[in-house]
């Protein structure tokens, strides 16, 4: 974990950052069962790496939804789905969705 974090503030750009802190939050919710620390991972890439591609905002809001599945609130991870769904998976003009 401190590698990841390492990495995510020494990366030079936004899609990067927001990589290694998806990265962070699937191995503490998945792996580590640390649901407040996972939270905050995602809510990281939403609020601090707005440039981040969509495909790693999307699946911010998807872990987002998890995370609030597992706490049992239904409604913060349907409003958290919805939003994930909302995002194009289009390819942008780099060619990445």
């Amino acid at each position: 974990m401190k590698f990841l974090a390492r990495l995510e503030e020494t990366s030079a750009s936004q899609d990067l950052k927001a990589r290694f802190a998806l990265s962070a939050g699937r191995i503490n919710l998945d792996d580590l069962h640390r649901f407040e620390v996972a939270r905050k991972n995602y809510n990281r890439i939403i609020t601090d790496y707005p440039r981040a591609n969509r495909d790693t905002r999307r699946r911010a809001l998807i872990g987002l939804g998890n995370t609030a599945w597992l706490a049992h609130d239904g409604v913060s991870a349907a409003a958290h789905y919805e939003r994930a769904e909302k995002i194009s998976m289009e390819k942008d003009r780099l060619g990445k969705p």
